[in-house]
């Protein structure tokens, strides 16, 4: 089966998790648009780097037969409602190319006695909460039109991202620590998808949580998490308990207070194995206002590389053999240059599955950097 999906705010992200979740083949790829085929139905509940899913329809010389193509389609719709179809083009910033053709298609389902509504924004690209809002995936259609050198490609879309469930998750949970900061869902259930899938699971930086609601809702059953704050596990436990009660889960839950350099130790009574995927965000640094200059960026970094080089050896001690690790990792944005953090991966028996991916947003003066790690050998 061929898709078209949208690509979110990191494109480089959401092709991996993709990659890691599903078997797929590449067919085309722009800035924000990828095209791929997979042997295996895509759900997108379980994706959180994919704003909108859209099957393939089929490849086009001609804007009169993508046109053509529209109007059949949403013919076949039951004629005894109103149709509302909404339209985006991609890799094409034509506004009156984009009025003439939702003006056409509206025109000819008149002529065809259809009661026909045409939904648009101030964007060529139909977002997920418009689509959502005016329920085009139940009362219609939404199409996609992606021009390429040589021709283009229809697609029809078939799901988007529920925002209202994300919202619901990172706003209306009982506990919400703004002052530490914290990792959106969406990227939570990104890195967790990088990690793989299986029944057990750990975060030794839990925080408030976020990580092991998603990883609840990805299908985890036996759920890890640990902090050296009291706060942080005390809310991580009325967060999970929440969710389990919202969502109806059976996850078994184990939180308790414990520094990531001493996770064996600290899990010894409950779990006597090593834990096969870890995923988390540690301490980023500093909260800072305005700029940073080279001198506080270096000793920032220098401050950072000892954290994180403690952290991979108790990571790498609780990891087993051929296990993974997601790992956020801080980079620090100055006014002269980009400080990255040297961790001596090698030491502690582990490797880079591929390079890291930088996450971040302009505005930033400390970034993300993913990690995913791979234990090769056992740590000495």
């Amino acid at each position: 089966m061929k898709y078209l999906s949208l690509l979110g705010q990191n494109p480089q992200l959401s092709i991996a998790e993709l990659k890691s979740v599903y078997d797929i083949k590449i067919l085309e790829q722009t800035q924000n648009v990828l095209v791929f085929e997979s042997k295996n139905r895509i759900n997108l509940l379980n994706l959180g780097g994919t704003p909108k899913l859209a099957e393939v329809i089929g490849e086009y010389q001609n804007v009169n037969d993508i046109k053509q193509a529209i109007i059949d389609n949403l013919l076949e719709l039951p004629d005894d409602k109103k149709i509302f179809f909404g339209i985006s083009i991609y890799n094409k910033k034509d506004k009156y190319f984009y009025n003439n053709l939702g003006k056409n298609i509206k025109k000819k389902l008149q002529e065809n006695n259809r009661k026909i509504r045409w939904v648009v924004s101030k964007d060529l690209v139909l977002s997920s909460v418009v689509i959502k809002t005016n329920k085009l995936l139940t009362r219609g259609a939404d199409f996609n039109i992606l021009f390429l050198e040589k021709k283009m490609i229809l697609a029809k879309t078939v799901d988007v991202q529920d925002f209202f469930d994300y919202e619901f998750r990172d706003m209306k949970r009982p506990k919400r620590d703004l002052i530490s900061g914290m990792t959106p869902p969406k990227l939570a259930k990104i890195l967790i998808n990088l990690a793989g899938s299986g029944d057990t699971f750990l975060d030794p930086f839990c925080g408030s949580g976020t990580f092991l609601t998603e990883a609840s809702l990805l299908g985890f059953k036996n759920i890890y998490g640990s902090d050296i704050s009291l706060k942080a596990v005390e809310d991580s436990k009325d967060n999970t308990e929440w969710l389990k009660e919202k969502y109806n889960l059976d996850t078994n839950f184990y939180i308790q207070k414990c520094n990531v350099t001493n996770l064996r130790e600290c899990w010894s009574t409950i779990r006597k194995n090593k834990f096969p995927i870890i995923v988390g965000e540690g301490y980023l640094g500093p909260a800072i206002r305005g700029g940073i200059s080279q001198e506080q960026g270096k000793k920032l970094q220098i401050e950072l590389e000892e954290n994180y080089n403690r952290y991979l050896e108790g990571l790498a001690d609780a990891l087993e053999k051929n296990g993974r690790i997601v790992l956020i990792v801080p980079f620090i944005i100055t006014g002269r240059e980009t400080l990255h953090l040297n961790l001596d991966l090698k030491k502690y028996g582990l490797t880079s599955v591929f390079p890291p991916i930088l996450y971040s947003r302009p505005d930033q003066k400390i970034g993300r950097e993913i990690y995913i790690l791979e234990k090769i050998k056992p740590q000495i």
